[in-house]
């Protein structure tokens, strides 16, 4: 089968839904996120559910990706504040959780066009980005900088440590390029 000039995958055969996560979804990105995460990072549907609910639709920028009704990505993130020390008060994007199944892996770029796109709608575009997260995910964002650079940004600041999990995460910061 061919679509738009490629062949499509089994697993894109249906339809394919983008839309903002609301607390209701909790339960099916706890159980997502659970297939991807080692056992020590249990993520609490209920503590999602307050998260999303928490949020106000200028904050948030909570988006889940459904391939026939199952949820294969999902991205996490709102408006806070940096956490450098020193810009305490600057806004940015705090990309909490961004995953996806491995053979849904190019719905990372569908978030990521998603926010940028939405950044620019509420006219807060290059506005910085920083999240914690895991060494496979940081892979990831390295291997292709430059779709990253794409969509106008590109890493500026990381860290790397240890988490209480006994994994190493890294902490990094995009700023806008464009």
């Amino acid at each position: 089968m061919v679509a738009r000039g490629r062949q499509v995958l089994p697993d894109e055969i249906g339809r394919v839904r983008l839309f903002p996560l609301q607390p209701e979804h909790a339960g099916a990105v706890a159980r997502l996120a659970d297939q991807l995460y080692p056992s020590g990072f249990p993520l609490d549907a209920l503590a999602i559910a307050e998260n999303l609910a928490r949020l106000t639709p200028e904050e948030s920028y909570c988006y889940g990706v459904e391939v026939d009704g199952e949820l294969v990505a999902f991205m996490m993130a709102w408006l806070d504040t940096s956490q450098v020390e020193g810009w305490e008060e600057q806004p940015v994007v705090l990309v909490d959780d961004l995953c996806a199944l491995p053979r849904h892996r190019r719905h990372t770029y569908t978030l990521l066009r998603k926010l940028d796109l939405e950044l620019c709608a509420r006219g807060v575009q290059g506005i910085p980005l920083e999240g914690t997260h895991r060494l496979e995910a940081d892979r990831l964002f390295t291997e292709h900088a430059a779709v990253v650079r794409r969509l106008g940004y590109e890493r500026v600041a990381q860290h790397t440590f240890d988490s209480e999990h006994g994994e190493r995460l890294v902490w990094t910061r995009y700023e806008g390029v464009r």
